[in-house]
């Protein structure tokens, strides 16, 4: 059995969102890490306009069986109407950190 973490990133419009929702989900242990990046420029299309955006990424890292549970929390506690939430496996990694991610 492979052993991997996910990754989960969402968006956000400031970084005080970002490290709210980062801290939360810390305390919360739906995640055993979370980094907020500098702010980043997203186009993108909505209701039918071109839209350019400044935000701000979080990245989660979490053990196998918490995605779900991270995802569904965001769904919920996230600003936008529309989230990006994205998960997707870190299949290799360095052991002692994935056995950091389990424990916490």
């Amino acid at each position: 059995m492979i052993e991997y973490i996910w990754i989960v990133t969402t968006t956000v419009e400031t970084p005080e969102q970002a490290k709210n929702l980062a801290k939360l989900a810390i305390e919360s242990r739906l995640a055993a890490c979370a980094q907020v990046d500098a702010s980043i420029t997203s186009h993108y299309r909505w209701k039918d306009k071109f839209e350019q955006a400044t935000e701000y990424r979080i990245q989660f890292k979490l053990p196998m069986e918490a995605k779900d549970g991270l995802v569904n929390w965001l769904c919920r506690q996230h600003p936008y109407d529309c989230p990006q939430i994205l998960a997707w496996k870190a299949e290799s990694c360095n052991p002692e950190y994935t056995d950091w991610i389990k424990q916490e």
